[in-house]
């Protein structure tokens, strides 16, 4: 196939062609995947087309209390400088965190490959930190569990 613009229209066709569950809001320009394992558990994107871009965002299953929001925030600065693509974010407001990655949408062609590698990239992302971030906001972990482990010094 082609290379494609991505729009709320053909990223809906991509989840007919691959019969992938998918809700969809023309009026918000916003299209919403359940998660096979929670079907309330939805991985949104959101299309900003005046801005010639989309985000892809996947938010925790869990608030931040505000007593542990500085300790949060330091947790996702640690992974953010981590992370070489995508963001967590912390919503101060909400007391909501997810990972997103926004993407620019005009006059850039997609595949249904590069779909597919998007979304897994979200997903893997928001996985790989959903149990130590879980930690920090709700269990008193140090922001510093976010950090892989160091190596094993080397053997003399």
């Amino acid at each position: 196939m082609n290379p494609y613009l991505l729009t709320l229209d053909s990223l809906r066709a991509w989840c007919e062609r691959g019969n992938v569950r998918a809700f969809v809001n023309v009026e918000l320009g916003q299209l919403a995947i359940p998660r096979p394992e929670d079907a309330n558990h939805l991985l949104r994107v959101l299309f900003r087309p005046e801005r010639g871009m989309a985000t892809f965002a996947l938010p925790y299953r869990f608030s931040v209390p505000k007593e542990r929001a500085a300790e949060f925030d330091r947790a996702i600065a640690l992974a953010n400088s981590a992370s070489f693509m995508g963001a967590y974010v912390h919503n101060h407001q909400l007391s909501e965190a997810y990972f997103r990655v926004t993407i620019p949408t005009g006059g850039v062609g997609y595949t249904d490959e590069a779909i597919t590698w998007l979304l897994r990239l979200v997903i893997g992302s928001h996985d790989a930190l959903e149990k130590p971030l879980r930690a920090v906001a709700l269990e008193g972990a140090p922001g510093t569990v976010v950090l892989p482990a160091p190596p094993p010094p080397a053997a003399a």
